[in-house]
């Protein structure tokens, strides 16, 4: 065995002795119901504003008090799902 052989095989012993088996592989992330909710904007239920608003209060049932940014009035998002 030359000394390259042996540096390539010592090489290979390390990789492997590194690497986790246990290791779960890489996925995309993938989008919850509310992420797909609030990043287009929810829209205002009085003057249909989808952005500036402001969460004032979040209720035990999951859903969402806002102060709209436009209009200045409370709405509630409800949770879905």
């Amino acid at each position: 065995m030359t000394a390259e052989q042996k540096r390539v095989a010592k090489e290979k012993r390390d990789r492997e002795k590194n690497e986790n088996p246990f290791e779960t592989p890489k996925v995309p992330r993938q989008y919850t119901r509310s992420t797909v909710v609030t990043d287009p904007g929810v829209p205002c239920c009085h003057c249909q504003e989808p952005y500036g608003h402001k969460k004032q209060h979040k209720y035990p049932n999951g859903n969402q008090r806002y102060i709209c940014g436009g209009c200045k009035k409370p709405f509630i998002v409800r949770k879905i799902g």
